[in-house]
């Protein structure tokens, strides 16, 4: 399973208002501003959880993507432990897709 079909599974993203391509897009330039996510505290660890795929320049991207959305990256990596085993599943499927 990839990020993008779980979030929409855990219903973190309705596929009605974004498509695979969109969240590619919006990952690879670092530009989330029209992603439209159900649940924000989720859609905010994610970025956070994101940033580990990121090759190069991690902070930087993380910055620029929470930027998008007005948001810095302190908000993005807190509360994801209260998110329980969605977040702990994240975690693993992000770790697992990093290497």
């Amino acid at each position: 399973m990839n990020v993008y079909n779980y979030l929409i599974e855990t219903e973190v993203l309705d596929k009605e208002y974004t498509s695979p391509q969109d969240f590619i897009n919006a990952i690879e330039n670092a530009n989330v501003s029209s992603i439209r996510p159900k649940l924000q505290d989720n859609f905010k660890c994610t970025l956070n959880q994101l940033k580990e795929c990121i090759k190069s320049e991690k902070r930087k991207w993380l910055r620029e993507i929470c930027s998008s959305i007005n948001l810095t990256p302190q908000q993005a990596s807190k509360n994801g432990t209260n998110l329980g085993k969605w977040y702990e599943d994240l975690q693993k499927l992000v770790s697992k897709k990093s290497k």
